[in-house]
Parts: C-alpha cells; sequence; structure tokens
C-alpha cells in the first residue's frame, strides 16, 4: 500500500426528480475501469477541494454553468486497488448539488459515459464501491430531513 493520504473532491448532482449524475469509467482507467463513480478529482498540493471540485467539474462536464446551490456534504474515506494492483486510500470531500442545465448541455471528457440514476435504479449499477456507501448515505439523509 502507498503510505501518501489522497484527497479528492466529488460531486453528485441531482436533477429535480432527486436523481444523480454519475460517470462510468472507460475500460482503460487504471482505478475501478468501467465502474460508475462520481465527477470530481484529485485535490492537489495547496489547493482547496472547492478550487479543485470547480476545476474537475469544468475539466469534466464542460464550462457551461449547469450546477447550482453547492454544498458541502462530508468527508468520507476511500479505499481503491489499481489494475497493477497497487492501492490507495485517502479522503473524499463530497458535495451536492443541483443539476439546473440540459443532458444535452454536457460536454463529457472524461469517461466512457454518464447518466442520471435514481436511487433504486443504483441497486442495479457497478457503482464504485465508497461511491455506493456515500450515495445511500446521501440519500437516507433525504429521507431524514
Amino acid at each position: 500500500m502507498q503510505s501518501k493520504t489522497h484527497r479528492a473532491s466529488v460531486i453528485m448532482p441531482l436533477n429535480s426528480r432527486r436523481e444523480m449524475l454519475l460517470q462510468q469509467k472507460d475500460v482503460g482507467y487504471p482505478w475501478n475501469p468501467e465502474q460508475w463513480c462520481f465527477f470530481g478529482g484529485k485535490v492537489e498540493d495547496r489547493k482547496t477541494p472547492e478550487e479543485a471540485l470547480r476545476r474537475e467539474i469544468g475539466e469534466e462536464i464542460g464550462k457551461k454553468r449547469l450546477l447550482e446551490n453547492f454544498s458541502h456534504f462530508g468527508d468520507f474515506p476511500f479505499y481503491d486497488t489499481h489494475v497493477n494492483r497497487t492501492s490507495r486510500e485517502g479522503l473524499l470531500h463530497v458535495y451536492s448539488a443541483d443539476f439546473v442545465g440540459n443532458v444535452s448541455d454536457i460536454r463529457l471528457k472524461e469517461g466512457k459515459g454518464f447518466t442520471f440514476l435514481s436511487r433504486q435504479e443504483m441497486d442495479f449499477y457497478n457503482i464504485v464501491w465508497h461511491n455506493r456507501k456515500v450515495i445511500y448515505t446521501y440519500y437516507d439523509s433525504l429521507l431524514n430531513k
């Protein structure tokens, strides 16, 4: 296992039907290939989680403003295994936001695809395990509001 703790910022965009936008990694991606996951990425040294999130949203779904009402949901541990069997662990800075654009406005720049999924549909998708834990925690929190 690598000793460095990694940090990543990720976003959980929800549409008006409370479906969450997820992306599918392509077959060549070294961490969790072909699995469904959040949009987001690494928090670089000397950057804040919010700065990393803004950069990643622009890099992954395009520059058009599609998200509003950002809210920090929490920080969650993660653990991944690379296709070459090395591993990494770290902390996910998880944010939620309202998706206010049109799906046709998304300009996917990374990954194999994207889709909106209801909480029930997620049970049938191969979602990265630590993302799934966060998703279920998030939906449970909505039920308690």
